[in-house]
C-alpha cells in the first residue's frame, strides 16, 4: 500500500505472526486488518467509520501486494 494514500499508511512488521494481515495507520488510529477476509482484527484510538471502511477498501485494493510481501518478509 503506498504510503500517504488518502492520508493512510500500511505496514507490515517483520516480527509478527499469522494471520496475513497489514497494520493502517490514520493519524493517530491504527488498524489490524486481516489481507485475507478483510475482517479488523485489532483497533487502536478513536476512530471515524469512514477511515475504517476506506482501511479495508485500501487492503481490499493492495491484497495481492500485501500478501505478497507478507510472504516475502515471513515466508
Amino acid at each position: 500500500m503506498p504510503a500517504g494514500e488518502n492520508g493512510f499508511r500500511g505496514m507490515i512488521r517483520t516480527n509478527d505472526h499469522d494471520p496475513i494481515h497489514v497494520h493502517v495507520f490514520k493519524d493517530s488510529v491504527e488498524f489490524k486488518i486481516d489481507a485475507t477476509n478483510f475482517k479488523l482484527l485489532e483497533v487502536k484510538g478513536d476512530y471515524k467509520a469512514k477511515d475504517l471502511k476506506t482501511a479495508i477498501q485500501l487492503v481490499k485494493k493492495y491484497q495481492t501486494e500485501v500478501i505478497e510481501k507478507w510472504n516475502e518478509i515471513h515466508g
